[in-house]
Parts: structure tokens; C-alpha cells; sequence
């Protein structure tokens, strides 16, 4: 399995390494094109021929491109799009134009979904469960006995959100003060070197006139900027395989869908899988000594370089694989 990558500074040599049948370009103005059905990545004039063992594509430079001929061969072939933006929230593109499910088997999934959505008591259910497996997959038996309990007794989706905070501030907490490596010579801010928190507290509203609110989004550290990528590349893709199934993946039932532009079906399954993703990245991360050019901080924003951003995104694929992205799916289905 490869992954192909070329660093900011050079053109289409670089490096070749096997990890997960993911294609990572990180390199600026790069594009995705097809020609005779097969697909290049042109950079400076030269084409390189992506290989056909790529099951994953991930964009993640300035003024990536992939043309719509690109798009169709992906398609037909299975292969996954990934875009990230400047703030490295991703996108996942899975058809080359916006398609209608019109099979009844669509139908039927989405009128399905919808109902759920509406009934207040289905909702309910279905918001426990997927909080109540997460619960048992991150906490040992005798410290997830309380919350659920608790989870058991709720009457309200905002109950249920509320358990699931108790539950994930107990969890995240065994990684408080957890340290990271820096090279000699480079001394970072304080806040780099530990683990502190997941969440970072900012004002709200266009101008910051509204009260803070604690949120993971804009990393202000390393770590927060790596389980973001992580958690942002599984999101990507399990969006892409709710759409597939015929489902709508803006109609949660744990997180509102009243929200604008947000996913939140796609956040409501991947909650299961978070626990895994973060403990993926700690283990990544206790095993990496990083250097002053793997992160960039600008009006207090971490973003990856391009080559951890590889990294972690083979990180997210291998912890998450499609396979388990489509059973979490079909998990949902079933509670329909």
C-alpha cells in the first residue's frame, strides 16, 4: 500500500512509502487530472501518473485542483476525494455532479431517517445508543457503570449531551500533561510541550461580541491541530459513505441538524469512533520528536505541515478503515 508525497519545495520526485493506498498531495498549485481514463497530478508542467493500487486521494496544499474529468474516473473507479481548506476542515467529494437517489431502496432510507428525526421518542433512542456505545468502548467497567445509568434515566437529547460531556471531560482527562517531543535547540510556546485540554475557549459572534464558547475547532497546540486533522479526514469519508447509503447526512438525532452546514449525521456516527482515533494519535505522538517547520501558527491558529499531514491522515484511514465507517453506518440504519 502507498502513499505518495512531495514536500512544498520540490516537484514530482519526493518520496514513495507504502502506508494504506492513500495518494497525499501537499504540494502548492498541484492538479488532478485524467487522461485516457488514467489520472496524473501535474505540478509545474510535469505529469506523474497516480498509481491504481490509490483507493484515497487527500488535497491538502494551496490551490489544489481536480478536474472534473478527475472527478468521473474516481468515481468509476472507487476512489475516495478528500479536500482540506486553509483552516483544514475537509470536504469529501463523491460523485461528479450532485446526484438524485431516486431507487426506492434511497427512498424508502430517507423517508426512514426523516421519520426518526421527527419522533421525538426514536430521536431519544437512537441518541442514547450511539452515546452508550461510545461510553463502552472508552471506559473500563467500572467507571463507565455511573454514566450509564445516568444515560438510562435521560429524558431529552440535551440530557444525553450532557452524560456524553461528563463522560468524554472523565476520559480525556487520563491524557492530561501528556508531554510532547521537540528537537534540541527549538523551544516552542508553553502550551505546545502538554495535553491540557481538547477544547479551547473562544468568544463568539463577527466581531468576538458574544460569550465564549468551548469548542476544538481553530487548534491552538500541536495535539489539538492533529486530532482534528484525524478526526476531520474520518468524518470526510463516513459523510461519503451516508450519502452512498441513500442517507442524508445533515439530519442527526445526538446533534442538531438545525444547525447550518453541518453534518451531523456524519458527526453523530463517527462519535463511536472517536475514542480510537484519539488514542491513535497519542500513540503517533509519544513516538514522533518534532521540529520547528511540522507546525505553522498564524493569528493563533496550529495547522500541519504537509508531511505530518500525511501522516496523520494514514493514521486516520488505518484506525478507521472503510469497512468500519460503513458497519458504524449501518449500526444507525438498523435504529431506524
Amino acid at each position: 500500500m502507498r502513499i505518495w508525497h512531495w514536500r512544498t519545495t520540490g516537484i514530482a520526485v519526493g518520496t514513495l512509502e507504502r502506508i494504506d493506498h492513500i495518494l497525499f498531495i501537499g504540494l502548492a498549485g498541484a492538479t488532478v487530472v485524467s487522461r485516457g481514463g488514467r489520472l496524473y497530478v501535474r505540478n509545474r508542467g510535469e505529469y506523474t501518473e497516480v498509481d491504481p493500487a490509490i483507493r484515497v486521494i487527500v488535497g491538502s496544499s494551496f490551490g489544489f485542483v481536480i478536474t472534473s474529468d478527475a472527478i468521473g474516473v474516481c468515481v468509476r473507479r472507487h476512489i475516495e476525494i478528500i479536500v482540506t481548506d486553509y483552516a483544514q476542515d475537509f470536504v469529501a467529494i463523491y460523485a461528479p455532479y450532485a446526484p438524485c437517489l431516486t431507487s426506492r431502496a434511497s427512498l424508502t432510507m430517507r423517508v426512514r431517517q426523516f421519520a426518526a428525526v421527527a419522533d421525538r421518542g426514536k430521536k431519544l433512542r437512537i441518541a442514547k445508543d450511539v452515546v452508550r456505545r461510545k461510553i463502552m468502548t472508552k471506559h473500563s467497567y467500572q467507571t463507565r457503570s455511573p454514566f450509564l445509568d445516568d444515560l438510562a434515566v435521560c429524558k431529552s437529547i440535551a440530557d444525553v449531551r450532557h452524560i456524553e460531556a461528563k463522560s468524554a471531560q472523565e476520559w480525556w482527562r487520563q491524557w492530561r500533561d501528556f508531554e510532547v517531543n521537540f528537537v534540541k535547540g527549538f523551544t516552542p510556546p508553553r502550551q505546545w510541550r502538554t495535553f491540557q485540554t481538547r477544547y479551547i475557549g473562544r468568544a463568539q459572534g463577527k466581531t468576538g461580541e458574544l460569550a465564549r464558547q468551548f469548542t476544538p475547532r481553530f487548534a491552538e497546540t500541536p495535539l489539538q491541530a492533529l486530532h482534528n486533522f484525524a478526526v476531520g479526514i474520518a468524518v470526510a469519508r463516513i459523510t461519503r459513505v451516508i450519502a452512498v447509503r441513500g442517507l442524508d447526512p445533515c439530519f442527526g438525532f445526538l446533534h442538531d441538524g438545525r444547525k447550518p452546514g453541518r453534518f451531523s449525521m456524519a458527526w453523530d456516527t463517527i462519535e463511536t469512533l472517536r475514542p480510537a482515533l484519539a488514542t491513535a494519535v497519542f500513540d503517533y505522538a509519544a513516538k514522533k520528536v518534532f521540529e520547528r517547520a511540522d507546525f505553522a501558527s498564524q493569528d493563533g491558529i496550529v495547522r500541519l505541515s504537509s508531511w505530518i499531514a500525511r501522516e496523520c491522515a494514514a493514521i486516520a484511514c488505518k484506525t478507521a478503515p472503510l469497512t468500519l465507517l460503513v458497519r458504524e453506518v449501518r449500526k444507525i440504519e438498523s435504529l431506524l
